[in-house]
């Protein structure tokens, strides 16, 4: 029938996944969701008036994040959010076997279908200043923009060569293959 949903796709992935929901009511009274289980409420410089709300720990994709990403969606539905098109929702994959060669593909293969990917978001999430597109993809471009020559001993310090680009990914410098991931 027309008006049935679009079928929810299933992949199979032990991956871990971390979300970060940013929230900006612009110019009209932020109302917060108050405290949902998983989730914690942190500023965010991108954000004129309102909050990011963080899903800690990463969670397994086939595992409760759908029912973390359902609960929040409903405390945000309940508190009846003031949101405006300037927020956004950044998901971090666990890619424990990425290095340069990977995060290049993935770098073609995302500005390959990125006007695609623009349909999906506001327009004001579209190449500004915390989602610019890449220019040149080759592995040199990528290693240099993300530092990925460098490794570093953990997140924090990885985040040094965090990019302003639609795709970062500043963590796959850490040492440690299980704590490295790539930001959408």
């Amino acid at each position: 029938m027309p008006n049935d949903p679009a079928p929810i796709p299933t992949v199979n992935s032990s991956r871990l996944v971390g979300l970060e929901i940013e929230l900006d009511a612009g110019n009209t009274e932020f109302r917060s969701p108050g405290r949902v289980d998983g989730w914690f409420e942190k500023t965010d410089g991108s954000l004129s008036n309102g909050r990011e709300y963080v899903l800690e720990p990463a969670l397994p994709f086939n595992g409760e994040a759908p029912a973390k990403v359902k609960l929040f969606c409903d405390a945000a539905n309940a508190a009846r959010m003031n949101v405006c098109s300037s927020g956004g929702f950044h998901v971090h994959v666990q890619s424990p076997e990425f290095g340069v060669e990977q995060c290049t593909r993935l770098a073609k293969v995302y500005s390959r279908f990125q006007s695609e990917i623009d349909r999906l978001v506001a327009p004001s999430r579209h190449n500004n200043r915390y989602c610019s597109k890449f220019g040149t993809v080759n592995s040199a471009a990528i290693s240099n923009m993300f530092s990925l020559s460098s490794p570093t001993r953990n997140r924090i310090e990885a985040k040094m060569a965090r990019s302003t680009h639609v795709v970062n990914f500043a963590m796959c410098r850490v040492e440690n293959e299980s704590q490295r991931s790539v930001e959408f």
